[in-house]
Formats: C-alpha cells, sequence, structure tokens
C-alpha cells in the first residue's frame, strides 16, 4: 500500500486531468460528522456538566431507531466496495489506496469489540464508499462524512472532500465514528439533539465518547468494553430490549440474498 508524505490531501487529489471534480453522488444517510476551522470536529459541540469524564468511568452507549435498536446478527461480514465512479480519477488507485488505509486503521482501532468483520468486493457488497462533490451543508460548517445504521439493504459509506483536508489523525477518527453507527450506535446527544428518533442510553451517560463530536469525541477503551458488554448480551439472550425498546437483530443484504 502506498504511503503519503504528507498526512492530509488536498482538493487535486480528488480531480481529474481537466480539473472537474467527478463525483456528484448524493446521499440521504441521516448520520453525519461536522467539522470547523479550529480543527475541532463540530460544530455543534454539545455542552454537558460532569465530572465523570475519564477513560476508566463507564462510558454511555445511545441506541434505538423509532419502534426498535437495529443491531447485527452473530457472525456477520459487511461486504463493501468502491462506487465504479471513483475509477474514473485520474490516480484512481492511489486515492483508493489511500482511502482503504484509513478505512483498516480505523477497523484496527476498534479491535476485537467490533461486532462485524469487513470485507472489500468487487462483487457482491453490502455498503460502497462514495465521495460527495462539496463539503457545504444547511447549517453551515462542513461535513465531513455520513453512514449508516445496522440493516438489510444495500448502504453507503459517504467521505466528503473536506476530510482529507484535516490531519489523519481527525481523518481516522472521524472513520471510527462513522463505524459506531455502522455498528448500531448513536450520537452521545441524540436524546436532546436528535430527538425525532427514539433513543435509549445503555451505561452511564457521561460525555468523553467517540460517538461525541468535538474535543470529547475520542475512543476509549470503556467505549470498546461497552460495545463488547452490549452485543455479548444481546447475543447469549440475556438483553433483549433496553427500557422496553426491543432490539432488533440485522443480517446483512449479501448474506440474506
Amino acid at each position: 500500500m502506498k504511503t503519503k508524505t504528507k498526512d492530509y490531501l488536498d482538493q487535486n487529489f480528488f480531480l481529474d486531468a481537466e480539473g472537474n471534480n467527478l463525483f456528484s453522488i448524493e446521499s440521504a444517510e441521516p448520520m453525519q460528522h461536522f467539522c470547523q476551522t479550529d480543527h475541532s470536529e463540530s460544530l455543534l459541540v454539545v455542552g454537558h456538566s460532569s465530572n465523570s469524564t475519564q477513560k476508566n468511568e463507564l462510558t454511555e452507549l445511545v441506541v434505538g431507531l423509532q419502534s426498535n435498536i437495529p443491531l447485527w446478527q452473530q457472525n456477520v461480514t459487511l461486504k463493501w466496495r468502491f462506487n465504479p465512479m471513483f475509477n474514473n480519477y485520474n490516480n484512481s488507485e492511489d486515492v483508493k489506496d489511500y482511502i482503504r488505509n484509513i478505512f483498516g486503521q480505523a477497523v484496527n482501532k476498534w479491535g476485537d469489540a467490533s461486532p462485524i468483520a469487513f470485507m472489500e468486493s468487487t462483487d457482491e457488497w453490502d455498503f460502497e464508499i462514495i465521495m460527495h462533490p462539496n463539503d457545504c451543508n444547511p447549517i453551515g460548517g462542513c461535513t465531513l462524512a455520513k453512514a449508516f445504521f445496522p440493516g438489510r439493504n444495500q448502504n453507503t459509506l459517504t467521505l466528503y472532500p473536506k476530510l482529507f483536508n484535516q490531519s489523519s489523525t481527525e481523518q481516522i477518527e472521524t472513520i471510527i465514528h462513522e463505524m459506531g453507527h455502522i455498528f448500531g450506535l448513536r450520537h452521545y446527544f441524540a436524546q436532546e439533539r436528535e430527538s425525532s428518533w427514539r433513543s435509549e442510553v445503555f451505561g452511564t451517560h457521561v460525555p468523553l465518547t467517540i460517538m461525541n463530536y468535538g474535543p470529547n469525541s475520542v475512543l476509549t477503551d470503556q467505549d470498546k468494553l461497552d460495545l463488547h458488554r452490549l452485543y455479548d448480551a444481546v447475543w447469549t439472550g440475556t438483553l433483549q430490549n433496553i427500557n422496553g425498546l426491543p432490539i432488533q437483530l440485522q443480517n446483512c443484504y449479501t448474506q440474506i440474498n
């Protein structure tokens, strides 16, 4: 895999020989990561007062979508591919190698806590990686990435050009955050800022978690332990609902077709 000499990519890396941005694919997925010029991950940093922000505290997991909590069945492997339009880039293999690298590092950061496996596939696929043509969003600022929740349909992991102007650490942490959504996790502030979708807390609600925004968006050992504990309880049948909201296990598209 090719190694870049700098830890960010400028916009020209994603242009064709004529200087055109080739990606115009839209995505309606709801989960977004935002950034701002002070290198924080979000324009929507939620201020919660708490004296318990150390890594050895029990961190929160927020889960649920409307009438159920979608999580993955055991032994699921999500197959993914690059959208074929990546091949239109003048240096398409460099682009794909770079994204493979940050994606792989994000997978490794979750480690054994990941409830699913990932496998690149050029044939069958459960989700594809696409590039959005710009960074703008209706509330201002810029969007770094959007992901999806567990489900049986083919999905997309959308990357935005601004992601590649961030440091390599920021790029990897953004993908770690988006993987949290793929695992079924909601934002830390979901009950306040995303109240149109019902959510429930598993664990003690404190802000230091990868599923937050801003300086508190950090993957902790407790994040991983809690995710492992959640799925272990679900898969062994000892946890079937959280506060009355039923857990619904999902298989992936390629394993039901």
